[in-house]
């Protein structure tokens, strides 16, 4: 994995929803590789730090954001958007495409709509996406979209684990199921996949701290692998997750 680091400047600030907005960057020379779906870049916000941030979007050397406040640098971000940054990256492995003639199943919950929107613009796909409320949701700009809200005020009530009945999907008929979100939800994720016997195609896009993004520091270990984030994921194979997921899920 070759990553670079390239300079930025902002060309778009956007709010989209309660807490959420949408930035997009010009990179200021080619970059060495464009991202693909599920990489991500580690965002260098002037005097502050830098931040593990997944790609919403790219074309002809604009790349987009999708930033939620979580915390005081993602809260300067969303605000105040700086417009000049360095981005390192593209780290991690793209997310897989699904099989030739197949279709993938995509669960999505808080930001892990970025990098779902970013595949589903490139592979055949179903995209459900989970949110509070109507205040959280805003339009992706992708064709198939299916929401589900805490409170029912959009879509239908419910998780977007719980969405998969109240929309009649089927998981088995998918090619690949891939699932990006908070810890909870992925929580939800592997276990139902694994009742319903398709843990076996299932991705879940994980959350870790992620200091270097370059694998040296070791800060973004999955908990019972030995794989780490920035190098082997974000995205990993359900089927490698069972030491994390007792890890990791057990108090969710």
């Amino acid at each position: 994995m070759e990553a670079s680091y390239i300079a930025a400047e902002l060309i778009e600030h956007r709010r989209v929803a309660r807490d959420t907005a949408i930035l997009a960057y010009r990179l200021l020379e080619e970059p060495q590789r464009q991202p693909l779906p599920g990489q991500f870049y580690m965002f260098h916000v002037p005097g502050v730090e830098a931040v593990p941030l997944s790609v919403y979007n790219y074309s002809q050397r604009t790349i987009w954001f999708l930033v939620k406040e979580r915390g005081e640098t993602t809260r300067i971000i969303v605000e105040e958007a700086p417009r000049r940054i360095g981005l390192l990256g593209p780290l991690g492995k793209p997310l897989p495409p699904p099989p030739r003639g197949g279709r993938a199943l995509l669960l999505a919950g808080g930001v892990g709509v970025a990098p779902l929107a970013f595949y589903a613009r490139h592979h055949p796909s179903t995209l459900l996406l989970g949110v509070r409320s109507r205040e959280y949701y805003f339009d992706t700009g992708i064709g198939c979209v299916l929401v589900a809200s805490d409170d029912g005020s959009i879509g239908v009530r419910g998780t977007v684990i719980e969405a998969i009945d109240s929309y009649r999907i089927e998981p088995a008929s998918y090619s690949l199921i891939i699932a990006a979100g908070p810890t909870p939800m992925l929580c939800a994720a592997y276990a139902e996949m694994k009742r319903r016997g398709v843990l076996g195609k299932t991705i879940l896009v994980l959350e870790e701290e992620t200091i270097c993004g370059l694998g040296f520091c070791g800060s973004c270990l999955i908990p019972g692998t030995s794989l780490r984030l920035c190098r082997e994921g974000p995205g990993v194979e359900a089927r490698l997750l069972s030491s994390w997921f007792q890890a990791r899920c057990k108090a969710c």
